[in-house]
């Protein structure tokens, strides 16, 4: 069995109305997804979104003849071209799906998991009114979600307080509240520089009495000794690590304590197997495992695979999974475009297909619209 192609293409999906990112401050009138396939000669194909991959036609000799099933190699390779290129992680995610498909097994079954519910928590990524996330919390609520995540960034830090207030205020003390700061990192424009470690203690302080489950991202990424001192003097968890790119810097971040909330996405860092082992040693440490997955649908499904593996091998069910949804303009559109059929949790609870590899198809006639490369 051998690899015979590697197809990359890229695609724009317009956001009608453009969506207003609470960590990007030019609103976003389109969504970019690239979607990575791998084709072998027994016919099957494995396919993936994330990163552009820019630069893989440099890279696709080290690929084709390939077995797909040597996915060690594959994996390994894919990391040195990080070091000299980009990153290349939808490569792999594709050769899981198409392994998948060989062995005519879920990419979930195939890495150790034992169950098909991944439960989900609502991620909302806009600065809304207090009054309307409290009607997006009660409507969470009643969807059957146990969690919500709520974004912080307005002009000025009492509406901020006032916002997660409104949110508490309106479902209960037994549903999880999240928020994320967005602090780890910036778009390529903005420079406007991160709270310093006493203004992020004292904003975390505001909190306390409305019972965070989580801060997220409340400082840069690299700020290991800041992030374990922010850990100390917290009453509640501290979560991080959505745009970490390499293993190693994890494996750091873990020795040093810096984290409650382990966030790497697998469409970024990683790989699979590699994601799999780095979630087996949080827990086992005693903290939490659970992908960032903003962006596409596919990024969702594949990362929903990642946490069902891992609480497989636990013995145990996976905790929550963000999932995004922020009414109205961040919903199954644009999220699930290139996809045939939307997600459609139930009850807080995403079902993953017994079908082999990701267990969901391709919209191609919505490909085909959105291509741009």
């Amino acid at each position: 069995m051998k690899i015979t192609e590697i197809e990359v293409t890229r695609h724009i999906v317009p956001c009608d109305p453009p969506y207003p990112a609470a960590w990007d401050s030019i609103p976003r009138a389109t969504l970019p997804m690239t979607i990575v396939r791998v084709r072998s000669n027994t016919g099957l194909e494995g396919f993936a979104s994330g990163d552009p991959c820019y630069g893989i036609e440099d890279y696709r000799k080290y690929f084709i003849g390939q077995d797909p099933r040597e996915m060690d190699r594959h994996t390994t390779v894919i990391e040195n071209i990080g070091v000299h290129h980009s990153r290349m992680w939808p490569l792999d995610l594709a050769l899981w799906d198409l392994n998948g498909k060989i062995e005519g097994q879920p990419v979930w079954k195939l890495l150790g998991g034992t169950s098909t519910d991944v439960p989900l928590y609502a991620s909302t990524g806009s600065l809304r009114p207090a009054e309307v996330l409290a009607d997006m919390g009660r409507g969470y609520r009643a969807q059957g979600y146990q969690a919500v995540k709520l974004r912080f960034g307005r002009t000025s830090e009492d509406s901020d307080i006032a916002a997660l207030a409104a949110v508490r205020e309106a479902v209960g003390d037994d549903m999880a509240i999240m928020v994320d700061l967005n602090h780890g990192w910036r778009m390529p424009w903005d420079t406007h520089p991160v709270p310093s470690l006493e203004e992020v203690m004292a904003l975390e302080e505001r909190t306390r009495e409305h019972g965070l489950f989580w801060l997220e991202e409340p400082l840069h990424r690299g700020d290991y000794p800041g992030m374990r001192a922010l850990r100390d003097h917290a009453q509640c968890r501290i979560a991080g690590g959505e745009v970490t790119r390499e293993l190693h810097e994890f494996a750091q971040i873990l020795r040093d304590g810096c984290l409650d909330v382990y966030q790497p996405d697998v469409v970024f860092v990683g790989g699979m197997k590699r994601l799999i082992d780095l979630g087996l040693k949080v827990f086992e440490e005693g903290f939490w495992f659970t992908p960032h997955t903003w962006g596409n649908g596919l990024g969702v499904i594949v990362n929903a695979h990642l946490v069902a593996a891992v609480g497989g091998r636990r013995g145990q069910k996976p905790v929550w999974l963000e999932f995004a949804h922020d009414p109205p303009e961040f919903t199954e559109t644009p999220r699930d475009v290139l996809l045939s059929e939307p997600l459609t949790p139930r009850d807080g609870l995403l079902q993953l297909s017994d079908q082999p590899g990701w267990g969901v198809a391709l919209n191609e006639q919505a490909l085909a619209d959105t291509r741009v490369a």
